[in-house]
């Protein structure tokens, strides 16, 4: 009797132990499962920030930073010229603008290292890059903001060098007008009042970069006296095709 008795406390204790170990398990496995599905929507959510910063960049302020607008402008008429017939006056002023705006931007880019290499601007204007850089490498947040300004200074080298070798096949190509040079010029200044007064493209540098207000003017000159250079080579191309 007493047999029994112990036996089943005995079967009574490991079926009781069992169900603990059970519970335990089922507890760990759940406690596993929800931390997972946690780190599954923090990824996510952290994928659709990342989205929206590119989404941001790239079609909310982009009618706003001058660079990345004539580049548009500039590629877009790259297409159009393929595939229809162009004048000189196109070319004049598309060619003219790009080229005068992207370097004297490589000089401002130059002299605004402390502001655009700092981490404070990278991660205000291009956390989606540093998010992007600490993911695929090994670098620092202060290396991956060097590495932006020196693929920013490199393509506002390299870009209006390219534009200018190329120019001059374009303007061969072209249907030849009379003053293409003075409707360029007519051009490229409402094209500059519109982003000045209407668009306040300018008020983003102003603003990020720090830029005085004889800094921004000297900018502007200095951007409107190449224009005017690049329209007298230009013409000059034409002259002796």
């Amino acid at each position: 009797m007493n047999k029994d008795i112990h036996k089943e406390e005995k079967e009574e204790k490991e079926e009781k132990e069992e169900k603990e170990e059970k519970e335990e398990k089922e507890e760990k496995e759940e406690k596993e499962e929800k931390k997972e599905k946690e780190e599954k929507e923090e990824k996510e959510e952290k994928d659709i920030k990342q989205k929206k910063s590119i989404f941001r960049l790239f079609f909310k302020n982009v009618s706003k930073i001058i660079c990345y607008q004539i580049i548009f402008i500039f590629l877009l008429t790259l297409l159009y010229c393929k595939y229809n017939n162009y004048s000189d006056t196109l070319i004049y002023f598309v060619f003219g603008t790009f080229i005068s705006i992207i370097f004297i931007a490589l000089i401002i880019f130059i002299k605004s290292f402390n502001i655009l290499s700092s981490l404070a601007f990278n991660k205000k204007n291009y956390s989606f890059f540093i998010n992007f850089c600490k993911n695929y490498t090994n670098f620092s947040e202060e290396k991956i903001c060097i590495l932006a300004f020196l693929i920013g200074l490199i393509w506002h080298l390299l870009f209006p060098l390219i534009a200018l070798y190329y120019v001059k096949d374009y303007i061969k190509d072209s249907i030849k007008t009379q003053n293409a040079y003075i409707k360029a010029f007519i051009i490229f200044i409402i094209y500059s009042l519109l982003n000045i007064y209407i668009i306040d493209s300018f008020k983003i540098y102003n603003k990020s970069l720090e830029l005085t207000k004889t800094e921004f003017n000297i900018i502007i000159t200095s951007i409107i006296l190449t224009f005017i250079v690049l329209m007298y080579y230009f013409e000059s191309i034409k002259n002796s095709i």
